[in-house]
């Protein structure tokens, strides 16, 4: 990941708490097969480098029983009622900061972003954001830059 790119989160995102201990190769291990997946490289980098990774994305760190852990997060939306359960082609890497709205890797296509929220949401006279990104990169950038590159 471009440091630039770090640089602009990490100015771009407020401060909303203590940091998360950073992945270690262990952790990434047990999240990767706890999910069946690769976590994306940038991904991992991210929660590596970043001084404000908190304040948007889930722990990636060996924490397991932090509220905001990867695992923690997405086992409580997998077994929510059918009607606002996690579809299981997501893993949740954001913090919904209790409004149920999320950033997920697509475990179909684990490079791309989407957004995904249990109910419906309404753009009044907005707009509607992008709801995919093809790339973690195209994400990050979308986020701190405004870049509608989907």
């Amino acid at each position: 990941m471009k440091d630039d790119l770090i640089k602009h989160l990490d100015t771009a995102l407020p401060d909303l708490g203590p940091a998360h201990p950073p992945p270690t190769v262990e952790s990434i291990d047990k999240i990767s097969k706890h999910f069946g997946i690769v976590l994306p490289d940038d991904l991992v980098e991210l929660a590596t480098r970043s001084k404000k990774f908190s304040s948007l994305f889930l722990s990636l760190g060996p924490d397991y029983p932090s509220r905001n852990h990867i695992i923690r997060v997405n086992s409580h939306w997998r077994h929510r009622r059918r009607t606002r359960r996690l579809p299981n082609h997501l893993v949740i890497i954001t913090d919904g900061f209790m409004d149920d709205r999320f950033w997920c890797m697509d475990i179909e296509q684990p490079n791309a972003i989407q957004f995904w929220c249990p109910e419906p949401i309404t753009y009044a006279s907005v707009e509607p954001p992008p709801t995919r990104y093809v790339t973690f990169e195209a994400f990050i950038e979308g986020m701190v830059m405004g870049s509608d590159d989907q």
